[in-house]
């Protein structure tokens, strides 16, 4: 009983662990992590990681294995949100600054208006 337990465990485990790639696929598709929290991840991550100390300290091969991939998938999750917050932080930014542009007739740093002349 007790193995077929660890081998149900183990499997239901690795669903559980890959789980998170169909929200990497969700924030992929649509090319925006804004509603993913990274509080969330950092926080699963911190209890991956223990209870994945707690499998190798007590040699529980079930433990081990989902929480190694566990928190192998959490870091693809991380990285993918914060690459495409990145992103898109950089693209706002470069859309902001091409509005405020002097040759669309913005002000420059100075306060003229982008002539030579501003008598």
């Amino acid at each position: 009983m007790t193995s077929a337990l660890a081998v149900a465990t183990t499997f239901w485990g690795l669903i559980m662990a890959l789980s998170p790639l169909m929200q990497v696929r969700l924030i992929l598709r649509i090319g925006n992590a804004a509603g993913t929290s990274i509080v969330w991840i950092v926080v699963l991550k911190i209890g991956l990681i223990l209870w994945l100390a707690y499998g190798v300290a007590t040699g529980s091969a079930p433990l081990i294995i989902t929480n190694a991939v566990s928190v192998t998938v959490s870091f693809v999750l991380l990285g993918v949100v914060l690459v495409l917050r990145h992103r898109q932080r950089v693209s706002r930014t470069s859309a902001r600054t091409l509005s405020m542009s002097p040759t669309e007739g913005g002000n420059d740093v100075h306060g003229g208006t982008g002539s030579t002349c501003d008598a």
